[in-house]
């Protein structure tokens, strides 16, 4: 916590630690005499505490959530990949309902084109008797 904003402010971060060390923005900027560093939260002093101290809870939780299905899923934890589930950017995985839903529709237009194509063929010759 040493990058203090122009309104005195310091950001405090997320330190995770898997396959290397990287640090999480969580978003909250403190005062710094307000930091209880034993506790890693605002001291109960200020007036901002249950606030910050609730969001950094609620951050918290999604950090060890996501860990948690990384764990289950059976998936190489890595700090990259835990930031990636953290703030979303990551491909959604699809069902195989969702999968087969867009082979049937792909499927339905190509065989609507292909019914309409053939009926073209065949009434064309007609128009010409």
């Amino acid at each position: 916590m040493d990058k203090i904003n122009k309104q005195k402010l310091i950001p405090v971060y997320a330190r995770i630690v898997a396959d290397k060390k990287i640090e999480l923005s969580t978003t909250v900027f403190i005062k710094q005499n307000e930091w209880n560093e034993k506790t890693q939260r605002l001291k109960n002093s200020s007036e901002d505490a249950e606030r910050v101290n609730a969001f950094l809870d609620s951050f918290n939780s999604k950090v060890l959530d996501v860990y948690s299905k990384l764990f289950i899923e059976e998936i190489t934890i890595t700090a990259d990949l835990l930031k990636e589930r953290l703030f979303g950017k990551v491909e959604k995985v699809k069902s195989l309902i969702e999968v087969v839903k867009n082979i049937m529709t792909t499927l339905k237009k190509e065989l609507v084109s292909i019914i309409v194509m053939e009926v073209l063929r065949i009434t064309r010759p007609l128009k010409s008797i």
